[in-house]
């Protein structure tokens, strides 16, 4: 489920962005262009960063940008890829934002699997990390997922 609902257009590389905030902002927005989610959800994602945590971490480099919002979102991914690292804290920096949104507990659950076994492969990391275009990054997907 993972690679057919992230579309060419739900990926998108740029150079660097100021902050943290910014790198949230900029993945999520690509869902709410597609009418994935309303345009609170990021500042709700940025909220609880700031009062919890990084929780969106899953590994280095790795950030899953989400939270909890059912009833107002629909299942959804996105990818920011970014040149160069967005520093969280010490310990979290990240180039990939994988924001995601999900309907209810259960309905993204797939989605989440087959992403996470994909990024479990370290080449598959490593490769999205070398590469520039959307298109590319969608066709690695596609082929390797």
């Amino acid at each position: 489920m993972f690679k057919e609902l992230l579309t060419i257009d739900s990926i998108v590389v740029r150079e660097k962005v100021e902050n943290w905030e910014e790198a949230i902002n900029e993945s999520v927005r690509i869902l709410e262009k597609k009418g994935v989610v309303p345009e609170d959800y990021k500042e709700k994602i940025i909220e609880n960063i700031k009062k919890i945590g990084p929780y969106i971490f899953i590994a280095p480099e790795i950030a899953l940008p989400h939270t909890q919002y059912f009833g107002k979102t629909k299942v959804g991914i996105s990818l920011l890829k970014l040149s160069e690292e967005v520093v969280f804290d010490q310990e979290r920096k990240a180039r990939l934002f994988f924001a995601f949104s999900a309907e209810d507990g259960d309905s993204h659950i797939s989605m989440i699997q087959g992403l996470a076994t994909f990024l479990s492969n370290e080449e598959n990391v490593t490769q999205i990390l070398s590469m520039d275009r959307p298109e590319d990054i969608y066709n690695f997907i596609q082929n390797n997922s």
